[in-house]
C-alpha cells in the first residue's frame, strides 16, 4: 500500500487509479508513451511505464481499474487478433482512421463494456484512454467529446443542471478574473449535480442540505465531493453567446471558455453565465445572483488555501488579485518619474525592528532586495507570482516525515548543490578531505540499525546487481581508525523509487545505519546503484519538464558519517561507468566521489566489490 497525506495506508486499487489517471491525463508524452491524438495508448506499452512497472500491474487489474472506477475516469476499446492482422496490410493513416471512429462512435457501440467482456489475456489487444481531464495538447477532445448544442434542447438532451465545484479560496480570484479559466488542462470540468432542489430540499429560506463529501452517495463525475462552493452555470445563455460545452462518455460537462482579451489565448467561462453561486459548507447559502453579490464571503474562510491546488490543476484557480493602492502607486510612479518606486525595497528592509538577529537581518535584507531586483528586471507578472506561490505550496501540501518536496526543488534548480559547494569550500579550508554532497529528499532520520555485514536488501531484486561495499573511517590529519562512528547509508532500487515511494517494497528496505568496528571499519551488502529519474508527480517534475529538462540521477549511494568528536559528513558516491555523471539533474557529481565497482570472487552473495574509505575531520581541529 501507498501513503496518503495523514499516513494512512493507501489501497493499491486506487494508487493504480491515481497512476492511470495521471498517465493517461498529463504525463504519457513524458513517459515516451505514444497517445493517439484520440487519447489512446496501447495497454501493453502502459504496463511497461516507469509507473505503472513499479506497481507490477497486470492486464487484469487495468481491466478492474476500468470496470471499478466510480466516476467512470477511463475507457476501453479492444481490437481482435483479426483486425490487428488486416490492419498490418493497411497505411498508418487507415489504421488511424479506424481507431479515431472507434473513438467517436464508442459511446453509441458501448466498446467499453465490449470490452471488459472479451476473454483475452493479451493486453496489446486492449487501447485504454481517460474519459476527460487532459492537460496533453496532442490529445484533441473534439474528437471523443459530444458538442452540446442549443438544438439538443428540444430533445431534452441538454442536461438541466451545469455545475462547477470549487473551493472557499478560490472564489474571491474568480471574482477578481471575470470568469472560471482551464489552467492546467484543456477545459474546465462541469457536474450535472447535484440540483438546486438537492441543494435547498426544503426552499432557498430553510437551512442547506448537509452534505457528507466521505458518501459515496456524493460522488459526482465532474466534481470533487468536498467542494465547498457550487457554481451555477446558464448553459443556453453560454451557448446563445457562443461559448462551446461538451459532454463526456461519463456525462462530465467541459468548456475550454471563449477568448475575452485581446490575446486571444486566455479563455474564459465568463462570470456573466453563472445564475446561482452556493456556498455549502459552512451553511451561508447563496454568495452571487443574476449578476450581483449577494453576499460576501466571510475573510478567513476567503484566506483559506484550496486543499486540492494544483493537484489537478484545478481550474478556478485564477492569477489575478486585484490591490487597492494600485492606482495610488501607478500616480507617484508618474510623478517621480521612475518606472518602479525607488524606495519601495529600502522600506520594506528597514521595517525590521530592533531586535532582530543580526545573521536573519543579513539573510532578510539580502534575500528581499535580491527576489525584488529579479521581480523589477524581469517585470514579473501577478499572473507568474502567483504561479510561483502556488508551487510552494504544492511542494508543502506533498511534504511529509518520508519526502521533502521542497528540498527536491531546490535541488532541481542547484540550490542545494550550490549550498553544498559553499559549505564545502569553507569545510576545505579546515582540511576536510572527503567531499560533501546534497542530502537529498528521502534521507529518514529513523533508519533501522544494522550489523556489519548484514544486507540492506530485505526485498528481493531479481534485477540487480549484488555488491560487497566495505571501507574505513579515519581521521583525515592523523590517518588513524575512528572506532564507533556510524555510517548510514541508503539507495533507491532498480525501478528508480526508493521504500517510502514503493508500496511493493518493505520499510527501511535499501538503507541502514552502521557502526564501526574497533579498526573503524563497516562492511555490508547492498545493490550497485542505477540511475532514475527524480519524482516527476510534484512540483520539481513540473518545473523540469518546463525548462525541457531531464530528469535523471546518476547512479549513487547516500553515506551519512557522523561522530561526536568530528564534523559531520553527508555524501554520495557515483559510478564511474553511469552515462547521467555530467548531467545530474540536481548538480551533485564531484570527480573526488566517482567510484569505480570491480568484480569479486569466491562470495556466493555478491558479484562486485566496492572499497570507499571515509576521512572526517574533528571538531576542533
Amino acid at each position: 500500500m501507498s501513503r496518503r497525506g495523514g499516513g494512512r495506508p493507501m489501497p493499491r486499487e486506487v494508487v493504480l487509479s491515481k497512476a492511470l489517471s495521471h498517465l493517461l491525463r498529463h504525463s504519457a508524452e513524458r513517459e515516451n508513451l505514444k497517445i493517439s491524438k484520440e487519447g489512446y495508448v496501447n495497454v501493453a506499452d502502459l504496463l511497461e511505464t516507469r509507473k505503472v512497472k513499479s506497481l507490477n500491474a497486470t492486464l487484469p487489474e487495468i481491466i478492474q481499474a476500468v470496470s471499478s472506477s466510480d466516476k467512470q475516469r477511463f475507457s476501453l476499446f479492444y481490437i481482435s487478433p483479426e483486425t490487428i492482422e488486416a490492419g498490418k496490410q493497411e497505411s498508418q493513416e487507415q489504421q488511424e482512421a479506424v481507431v479515431a471512429t472507434a473513438a467517436s462512435e464508442e459511446k453509441q457501440k458501448n466498446a467499453t463494456a465490449h470490452a471488459l467482456s472479451v476473454s483475452d489475456n493479451d493486453p496489446s489487444h486492449f487501447l485504454i484512454r481517460a474519459t476527460q481531464g487532459h492537460s496533453m495538447k496532442v490529445v484533441d477532445t473534439a474528437l471523443f467529446l459530444e458538442r452540446l448544442s442549443l438544438e439538443d434542447d428540444a430533445t431534452t438532451k441538454l442536461p438541466h443542471t451545469v455545475v462547477h465545484g470549487t473551493y472557499h479560496g478560490a472564489w474571491p480570484l474568480i471574482l477578481a478574473s471575470g470568469g472560471l479559466r482551464p489552467m492546467s488542462r484543456l477545459q474546465v470540468h462541469f457536474a450535472t449535480g447535484p440540483t438546486l432542489d438537492a441543494v435547498f430540499p426544503n426552499g432557498r429560506d430553510a437551512p442547506l442540505a448537509t452534505l457528507d463529501p466521505r458518501s459515496k452517495a456524493t460522488v459526482i463525475s465532474g466534481m470533487r465531493s468536498d467542494a465547498e462552493i457550487l457554481i451555477y452555470i446558464n448553459l443556453r445563455r453560454a451557448l446563445e453567446a457562443g461559448c462551446p460545452f461538451y459532454r463526456s462518455e461519463n456525462g462530465v460537462i467541459l468548456s475550454e471558455g471563449m477568448s475575452l482579451g485581446d490575446d486571444g489565448e486566455t479563455k474564459t467561462v465568463p462570470i456573466e453565465f453563472f445564475d446561482l453561486v452556493v456556498e455549502r459548507r459552512a451553511g451561508l447559502g447563496v454568495l452571487w445572483e443574476d449578476g450581483r453579490v449577494v453576499q460576501e464571503l466571510p475573510s478567513h474562510l476567503a484566506e483559506k488555501k484550496n486543499p486540492k491546488a494544483l493537484r489537478g490543476g484545478d481550474s478556478t484557480i485564477t492569477l489575478k488579485y486585484r490591490y487597492s493602492k494600485r492606482r495610488e502607486i501607478e500616480d507617484n510612479i508618474k510623478m517621480t518619474g521612475h518606472q518602479y518606486d525607488p524606495t519601495f525595497t529600502d522600506r520594506v528592509i528597514d521595517a525590521m525592528g530592533p531586535k532582530t538577529n543580526p545573521r536573519l537581518r543579513q539573510l532578510m535584507s539580502g534575500f528581499i532586495r535580491h527576489i525584488h531586483d529579479f521581480a523589477r528586471e524581469n517585470e514579473l507578472t501577478v499572473d507568474e507570482w502567483m504561479q510561483g506561490v502556488q508551487m510552494i505550496n504544492w511542494a508543502g501540501q506533498m511534504s511529509d516525515a518520508k519526502r521533502n518536496e521542497g528540498q527536491l526543488l531546490c535541488d532541481v534548480i542547484g540550490l542545494e548543490s550550490l549550498v553544498d559547494e559553499i559549505t564545502y569550500k569553507v569545510a576545505s579550508e579546515a582540511d576536510a578531505p572527503t567531499a560533501t554532497a546534497i542530502l537529498g529528499p528521502f534521507f529518514r532520520a529513523d533508519t533501522m540499525v544494522r550489523q556489519n555485514g548484514d544486507s540492506i536488501v530485505v526485498t528481493g531484486v531479481d534485477d540487480g546487481e549484488m555488491v560487497f561495499m566495505q571501507g574505513q573511517v579515519v581521521d583525515y590529519k592523523t590517518k588513524k581508525p575512528i572506532p564507533g562512528t556510524t555510517v548510514e547509508v541508503w539507495q533507491a532500487s532498480t525501478n528508480g523509487l526508493y521504500e517510502q515511494q514503493d508500496s511493493n517494497q518493505v520499510e527501511h528496505n535499501l538503507r541502514g545505519k552502521f557502526t564501526t568496528d574497533e579498526n573503524g571499519r563497516y562492511w555490508f551488502y547492498c545493490l550497485r546503484p542505477t540511475p532514475y529519474p527524480v519524482p516527476d508527480d510534484g512540483p520539481a517534475g513540473k518545473l523540469l519538464q518546463l525548462m525541457d529538462r531531464h530528469p535523471y540521477r546518476p547512479a549513487h549511494i547516500h553515506i551519512f558519517a557522523t561522530h561526536d568528536g568530528y564534523k559531520p559528513l553527508v555524501t554520495q558516491i557515483f559510478d564511474r561507468k553511469d552515462p547521467y555523471l555530467t548531467n545530474d539533474s540536481v548538480f551533485a557529481v564531484k570527480d573526488s566521489l566517482i567510484v569505480d565497482f570491480v568484480p569479486r570472487k569466491g562470495d556466493p552473495k555478491a558479484s562486485t566489490e566496492l572499497t570507499y574509505d571515509v576521512k572526517l575531520v574533528a571538531r576542533d581541529s
